[in-house]
């Protein structure tokens, strides 16, 4: 599968993240942390729903994956899938996405 993450798509998946999930969901170029083709986001990104985007703690507090998945919201999941890539937790507090 092509790689979705180069130079040239990576600021217009930002853009079209934060457009879907608004002014709390905050998403970066992978690019712009460590010069690698991912795009990253972590504590404090908000989903429209009010929940936060990630939860390292969503194996304890969501054992029934209703609003989370490996720690990531389901909305996130499902947008995310469509254009190609998925979420990963780096460390608590950080999550990368990569190419499917």
């Amino acid at each position: 599968m092509k790689n979705v993450f180069n130079e040239d798509t990576q600021d217009q998946l930002v853009q079209e993240a934060k457009a879907k999930f608004g002014s709390d969901f905050w998403v970066k170029s992978g690019y712009e942390w460590r010069d690698v083709a991912v795009l990253w986001s972590g504590e404090g990104a908000m989903m429209p729903d009010g929940n936060p985007a990630f939860s390292s703690m969503a194996w304890e507090s969501d054992p029934k994956e209703n609003t989370y998945v490996m720690g990531v919201h389901k909305d996130l999941i499902k947008w995310s899938k469509s254009k190609g890539f998925s979420w990963e937790s780096y460390d608590s507090g950080t999550y990368l996405a990569y190419s499917d």
